[in-house]
């Protein structure tokens, strides 16, 4: 997980995470492998936080392939795909994000030329979309 999901997970008291691994390459195969190693060593095993789609996808396979039914098992996913959007009708995926690539190349184009000509860029807004971000530490 990346070091802010670590960190607001930690620090909740009702969850216990039990694995905790990272994925090489996005390799599909390996997340596969990976969560039918978690379902393994723990069969009661409650959600995966997958900071993927296609690594969720596979998260949904092991989980077929250890017999579990379609909203037994909380799983996140990250970038709206197609086939996590059909996973969640279906009751498999429980939900995924949709990050603004576009605005995000914007504002860090406009960042770096600000630092490249002088000036100093904006601060960072304490809330986006209604959203306080004040957990991120610049």
């Amino acid at each position: 997980m990346s070091k802010a999901y670590d960190e607001l997970v930690k620090s909740k008291s009702c969850i216990n995470v039990v694995y905790d691994t990272l994925t090489p390459g996005w390799d599909t195969a390996a997340a596969q492998r990976e969560a039918e190693a978690a379902l393994q060593k723990n069969p009661d095993i409650q959600a995966f936080l997958v900071m993927w789609d296609n690594g969720a996808q596979a998260v949904v396979q092991a989980l077929k392939s250890a017999g579990k039914q379609q909203g037994q098992v909380w799983v996140t996913g990250s970038d709206a795909s197609t086939p996590s959007l059909a996973y969640i009708a279906q009751g498999w995926q429980s939900q995924t994000t949709w990050t603004p690539i576009d605005k995000m190349a914007r504002d860090a184009a406009n960042i770096a030329h600000d630092l490249g000509t002088g000036k100093e860029p904006p601060a960072p807004s304490a809330v986006v979309n209604g959203v306080r971000t004040d957990y991120v530490k610049w």
